[in-house]
């Protein structure tokens, strides 16, 4: 199996003109993840566990859907992969689910302490965002997508394809090295930017746009071919 981790700029830019064809081509697939998207932005952030358990839960569904239609051409096999790769997603929820209640009774106890302290502090809904705030925000996402979503797209091509947890690890770490695949992400990182400093919570929408380009991204770095290439191709996702 060939694994191409050393991408270029032209590489990159073929990731997002793949994903940008495949969203236009499936209409359905598309409307289905907005939508989905949608739900999740309108979970309340008081509700916190939920709605990272829900980010977790999009994650995997997007890598699963647009792989098995990537790969075969239909959705026919979806509930197949969806199998395979439930002994992945469901203790990542299960985990998620735990910490995040835990790290929200952290969190309101902080506040609450906060508001005691500092009676006099700003209220969030009166402050504004500069420059620096700005490119800040940017900086974050690029650094949440490169850590958090890009490995756990990750994790679900090593299990489809059978690859040890340290394979996997390698492969990261080699994608690490090299600053042009998280440069990569700066256009989600700025449209994220751009949506938090202008106080929408879009956050469904730029987790489907990270998931999505990290799909497609390792596409490249697998040597997935569409459906139509299948034929040429020496691997899969999905073992026979």
């Amino acid at each position: 199996m060939h694994i191409h981790t050393q991408l270029s700029y032209r590489e990159h830019a073929r990731a997002y003109k793949d994903m940008a064809q495949f969203i236009v081509e499936n209409p359905a697939i598309s409307v289905g993840l907005g939508l989905l998207s949608y739900l999740i932005c309108k979970i309340p952030f008081e509700l916190f566990a939920l709605k990272m358990t829900a980010y977790i839960a999009l994650i995997s569904l997007v890598v699963c859907v647009v792989t098995t239609k990537f790969r075969t051409g239909s959705l026919s096999g979806v509930l197949s992969e969806l199998s395979l790769q439930q002994s992945l997603f469901l203790p990542v929820l299960i985990g998620c689910f735990a910490l995040s209640m835990v790290g929200m009774g952290v969190a309101g106890w902080i506040t609450q302490a906060l508001q005691q302290v500092s009676a006099a502090s700003v209220p969030i809904s009166n402050m504004r965002f500069g420059a620096m705030e700005a490119i800040s925000v940017v900086l974050a996402g690029v650094l949440v997508f490169v850590t958090q979503i890009m490995p756990y797209v990750l994790a679900h091509f090593c299990k489809g394809l059978s690859l040890s947890r340290h394979q996997g690890e390698q492969i990261w770490y080699a994608l690490l090295k090299h600053w042009k695949n998280g440069v990569s992400y700066t256009p989600i990182a700025l449209i994220s930017g751009m949506v938090f400093t202008s106080g929408i919570d879009a956050s469904g929408y730029i987790v489907t746009l990270a998931s999505l380009y990290s799909t497609f991204l390792l596409f490249i770095v697998f040597n997935v071919h569409k459906a139509e290439k299948q034929q040429s191709m020496n691997m899969a996702l999905t073992p026979t």
